[in-house]
């Protein structure tokens, strides 16, 4: 089961810095996901999910060693 992190606003054209601790114990790997929050996601998850919104893009995921 995924588990989101953090939901970090962002602006289009300007970068957004953001810090997430991660810890192996959790999980071995992580991804970054992009959504458009203002538009409904074509293949809803569970009820209430907060990535529950229309996906832009997926970073592949960076594995993390102890």
């Amino acid at each position: 089961m995924s588990t989101v992190v953090d939901v970090v606003d962002t602006v289009n054209g300007r970068v957004t810095d953001f810090t997430v601790p991660l810890d192996v114990s959790d999980g071995d790997w992580v991804v970054l996901r992009i959504s458009d929050p203002s538009l409904p996601n074509g293949t809803p998850g569970p009820a209430g999910h907060p990535c529950n919104d229309f996906a832009v893009a997926y970073t592949s995921p960076w594995w993390l060693r102890p």
